[in-house]
């Protein structure tokens, strides 16, 4: 394949060339031990022994770190990296079951001051995640500032991470709620509703640039981005509010006697 032109011989990783065969060797190496480590912490899970959150904080890390190094520049990495931590707090939101007695469990061992890695949500270590990724996008883009538009990077991974805590909120309302097993299809169709029926509202009652409050921009400017972040989080607020508002009214039934 060298010979043939179709394999580099060597290979860019955060601005340093590695040879293309230790690269791919050291990259196997990382899948096995991660294909080892879950085998073992999946072993752990069916001997009902407790969790550890630093574990899928360092198999989610690995393939950002992965993904990002293979970026031009410093920051398309850190936009990289954030992506990846992005897309798989997504991915864990809706992959993650989502029991409400576990919560519930798990909110018992916080105000106890118990052991709380046996039931610590994937999700939470997902979320703080992405906020660490986009306080990596926010510090590199001000390190290393683009001509032309010095603080539009900048705010790019806060705007999409409100975004973000956004979803989560949606879908802790929807599975907090009656419906419990239609939630992520109620969550859906909101979020759809959200990304296409809402500016398309706002350019009928007249307001125009509006899909910011809706959706992130990747192109967008400060101004743009600010928007999201605002937008983002009011609408994460309102969620989570009537999520709130269901999780106290399942607590005051259980404390009833009800369920």
């Amino acid at each position: 394949y060298r010979w043939a032109g179709l394999r580099p011989e060597n290979i860019e990783f955060f601005d340093r060339p590695w040879p293309a065969s230790q690269f791919e060797f050291a990259l196997l190496a990382v899948v096995l031990v991660w294909a080892l480590t879950t085998a073992w912490r999946l072993m752990r899970v069916e001997l009902q022994a407790p969790a550890n959150p630093i574990w899928f904080a360092g198999f989610v890390l690995t393939p950002a770190v992965i993904a990002g190094g293979m970026a031009s520049t410093p920051i398309n990495q850190a936009v990289t990296i954030y992506a990846v931590l992005h897309l798989v707090a997504l991915g864990t939101f809706f992959a993650e079951p989502k029991d409400v007695v576990s919560w519930r469990a798990f909110a018992r061992d916080v105000q106890t001051g118990r052991s709380i890695g046996r039931r610590w949500p994937a999700a939470v270590t997902a979320l703080i995640l992405a906020f660490v990724g986009a306080c990596l996008v926010c510090a590199v883009s001000i390190a290393n500032p683009q001509p032309g538009s010095p603080d539009a990077p900048a705010l790019l991974g806060f705007a999409a991470f409100a975004f973000l805590v956004r979803e989560a909120a949606i879908l802790a309302f929807f599975h907090l709620g009656a419906g419990q097993r239609r939630g992520d299809f109620a969550a859906v169709v909101t979020i759809g509703l959200l990304i296409y029926a809402g500016p398309t509202l706002m350019e009928v009652l007249g307001v125009k640039d509006a899909g910011a409050a809706f959706f992130i921009n990747p192109e967008g400017n400060a101004v743009s981005h600010t928007l999201s972040i605002c937008a983002g989080l009011v609408q994460a607020a309102i969620f989570g509010l009537a999520a709130q508002s269901r999780w106290r009214s399942r607590q005051q039934a259980v404390g009833a006697g009800a369920v």
